[in-house]
């Protein structure tokens, strides 16, 4: 085709015009990004929605590219229809599956041009194919990981060799390299793609065919190659195999029309192959129609005329070319039988009209028609509607940021400063109007439905302390389980000691309390500790929120002083802990040291219980109403211990008629353990009395722990007032927010200045940046000028 072509002339124009409206659309873009023009995200979508496909069409227009797709299912005929195609066969065809390799055909005018290029993956697509193989699943992907895993050294080896080229003279010279690398499973998984330069596919240079591996193989990666193939084609063609669509094709038609904005139909060809199969002549006509009728039904196309071609490649191959393959020739059978059956399909003997019969020249006769002539219109018609969209739109754009904004930078800055500052002040208010009433709004709903709730009967409590406390009792239980002076090796330990030379209860119980003593006040200052670190999260929430209403301003801590100047302390993880643990041990401490300092009825217990406090007798009243009755008076237990629950005399003694207490979970496990361990001992009777001693230990220091642990879990948590102080801790932290109004005001100020988005995105337009105003007089000037340079109408 010369350079004066019709197509020559549309393809520079077009280039010259497609430049300029991505350089429009370029322009409009930077302007878009602004925030304080005010323009949409429907426009902003609108301005882009044709640059995919007008940037796609100036790359092909530059580089002198045709770009004809040639897609189908597995199998559909593609390699047989371009072997037809270019009278030769070449690529590989087989009813198993043997195209692994995408393939493009470009069209050149000489013979010098002539060449096979093999482009191989590097390891790493070679390992990324490998990870999608193993995460499809599917029989074929199985298959693939099999040939790959057993043929790595060769697959490595086409890696190795990097790019290479090979001329030739005639398509034939070259067949057995072009399938080692597209279907010869020990080299075709390590290539990218092959490339194919030769003087039979078109008499126009630039036209190129491409094919991939069919869209069903089940592959993720050949769905990708077929989209981003389809995306950037000027033309398809659709091998179609049987008369209805299968719902891949469908998908196939959607893919090129995503990609691009004529209709599907402009640019579509259909080859529906292998009609010589077909059995009489009413059978193919029926064939033929339900294909058209399935177009037009599943994927609302209505072909032009000649766009729809029956036909047969394989047919055609027996026919025209002599040195088919041996796998070939048996594939396809005798020609004789061949030309038989297209006689009595087409009722012709002519060798012309059965030559036209297997479609192949007629396909070709279609696609040269829209090469002379056609594409030239769809050209124009494609270019056009981009480019009068892209024009249209930035037009519209300049127009809407005009109204509001100069293109002379001085006079925009001049506009900005008379309004900056007027329009701040009525933005930010006060605590009645404005963002920041608006702010104390926001942070009072939050408080009230996360940090201080309201119960049923109307007053407040903390929100989380149904959390807390379970958090609580959960670091109690466990700790108490894992005390280590009540594991059996250390209380073992400390029963050898005091039994030198015969086992001593007393010096046991006091050696054991002492130990346990220390691990108790031990768990209850971890225990403060880990609520200090909750509460102080809890307090970082509510921080965060303050931060969120402050567009994420990252000095929202440096303003939050209290009444005395000092950082709030609900923020202090030294402050929290300490008072905690002050709370905590306040009547943990005494607790402990009644039930576990000293045994029962020793003086030393008796002086603790009779130095204990009125306060320790406000736990009494925190004890829910159906404990065990023994446990309801903490003196009381301390003085009389496990024998208050255990033994009945005791019981009836101290507290009258009671009900049965219930099992002592701990102590009955040890004591089963122990008794167990027992069985096997020796049945003298001075080792039968130690075990008792032993026994009668255990059974009171264990019955006073599952005490301590009734003490803590049912009225030390309550007592504490832990839930009043962290309701007094948050809303101090709270209410330095709301005292704090005029400080915020001026981190406001700051985080404008600085260009914070979140915050920007709130502000009037005119106050979304001191810098950014000349910026969009710029832009817009940029944008004018590239607009006067579109010297042609849109």
């Amino acid at each position: 085709m010369s350079d004066n072509s019709p197509w020559q002339q549309a393809s520079a124009l077009y280039q010259h015009r497609l430049s300029a409206a991505l350089n429009v659309r370029q322009h409009a873009s930077l302007l878009a990004e602004l925030p304080q023009t005010g323009l949409g995200k429907d426009i902003r979508n609108k301005l882009d929605e044709h640059y995919g496909p007008a940037l796609r069409q100036l790359q092909r227009l530059e580089s002198g590219t045709f770009r004809i797709a040639v897609v189908g299912l597995e199998k559909a005929g593609k390699s047989t229809f371009v072997n037809a195609w270019l009278g030769c066969d070449l690529l590989p065809a087989d009813h198993a599956r043997c195209t692994y390799t995408p393939t493009q055909i470009f069209a050149v005018t000489s013979q010098n041009e002539e060449l096979l290029e093999v482009v191989p993956k590097d390891e790493n697509g070679l390992q990324v194919l490998i990870r999608e193989l193993e995460a499809a699943g599917t029989e074929n992907a199985a298959k693939d990981l099999a040939i790959i895993r057993g043929n790595e050294l060769s697959l490595k080896e086409v890696i190795r060799d990097g790019k290479r080229s090979f001329p030739f003279r005639n398509l034939e010279d070259i067949r057995d390299t072009l399938r080692k690398y597209v279907a010869d499973v020990r080299f075709a998984h390590a290539v990218k793609e092959v490339r194919l330069y030769t003087r039979h596919l078109a008499s126009i240079h630039g036209v190129a065919f491409y094919d991939v591996p069919g869209m069903d193989s089940g592959l993720a990666k050949t769905i990708e190659d077929n989209q981003e193939m389809l995306t950037d084609s000027d033309a398809v063609i659709i091998i179609q195999r049987d008369p209805s669509l299968k719902g891949t094709e469908t998908k196939l038609v959607q893919m090129a029309v995503s990609g691009d904005n004529i209709p599907i139909a402009r640019k579509l060809f259909v080859f529906l192959t292998r009609t010589d199969q077909i059995a009489t002549a009413a059978a193919l006509r029926s064939h033929i129609q339900v294909a058209t009728e399935s177009w037009k039904r599943e994927a609302a196309v209505t072909l032009p005329p000649g766009r729809f071609v029956p036909g047969s490649a394989g047919a055609w191959l027996l026919m025209k070319v002599s040195d088919l393959t041996d796998k070939t020739a048996a594939q396809l059978g005798k020609p004789a039988a061949m030309i038989a059956r297209l006689e009595e399909l087409y009722d012709t003997n002519d060798p012309a009209a059965l030559e036209r019969a297997t479609g192949i020249p007629v396909i070709k006769e279609a696609v040269t028609r829209y090469l002379d002539g056609e594409r030239v219109e769809v050209l124009r018609d494609r270019c056009d509607r981009s480019i009068r969209a892209i024009i249209g739109t930035a037009r519209h754009m300049r127009e809407q940021v005009s109204a509001r904004f100069s293109e002379n930078p001085e006079d925009a800055v001049r506009q900005a400063h008379r309004e900056r500052g007027r329009s701040f002040t009525a933005w930010w208010g006060d605590a009645t109007r404005g963002k920041w009433s608006e702010m104390l709004a926001e942070l009072n709903t939050y408080y009230l439905q996360k940090v201080m709730v309201e119960r049923k009967d109307g007053t407040h409590t903390f929100g989380r302390f149904d959390e807390f406390a379970g958090h609580y009792k959960q670091l109690i239980n466990e700790g108490l389980a894992q005390l280590p002076s009540l594991q059996d090796t250390e209380r073992d330990r400390i029963f050898a000691a005091a039994a030198v030379v015969n086992f001593d209860a007393q010096t046991a119980n006091k050696a054991w309390r002492e130990n346990l003593f220390r691990d108790v006040c031990d768990l209850v200052e971890h225990v403060a500790e880990e609520l200090a670190l909750e509460l102080r999260e809890e307090a970082n929430q509510l921080v965060s929120e303050m931060r969120r209403l402050l567009w994420n301003s990252q000095d929202v801590e440096r303003f939050l002083i209290d009444e005395r100047g000092r950082p709030s302390p609900a923020l202090d993880q030294e402050y929290l802990q300490n008072t905690l643990k002050v709370l905590f041990l306040r009547f943990a401490r005494p607790v402990a040291s009644a039930l576990v300092r000293a045994p029962v009825g020793s003086d030393t217990r008796n002086d603790i219980i009779r130095d204990l406090g009125a306060d320790i007798e406000l736990l009494d009243g925190y004890l829910p109403g159906e404990i065990d009755p023994a446990l309801r008076q903490l003196k009381r237990f301390a003085r009389n211990g496990v024998d208050l629950l255990l033994n009945p005399e005791v019981r009836e003694l101290v507290l009258g008629p009671v009900p049965v207490p219930l099992p002592l979970k701990r102590l009955n496990t040890i004591i089963t353990a122990l008794q167990r361990a027992d069985d096997g001992a020796s049945s003298l009777p001075s080792a039968t009395e130690t075990l008792n001693r032993q026994h009668a230990v255990i059974r009171e220091v264990v019955g006073d722990i599952e005490a301590l642990q009734v003490f803590l879990l049912e009225a030390v948590f309550e007592a504490s007032g832990f839930r009043s102080f962290c309701l007094v801790e948050l809303q101090r932290l709270r209410d330095c927010f709301i005292y704090n109004g005029p400080q915020w005001s001026n981190l406001v100020r700051d985080e404008w200045q600085t260009g914070n988005p979140l915050l920007l995105n709130h502000l009037p337009p005119n106050l979304q940046t001191l810098e950014t105003d000349t910026v969009v007089s710029d832009r817009l000037r940029n944008l004018a000028e590239a607009l006067a340079k579109v010297d042609f109408t849109t």
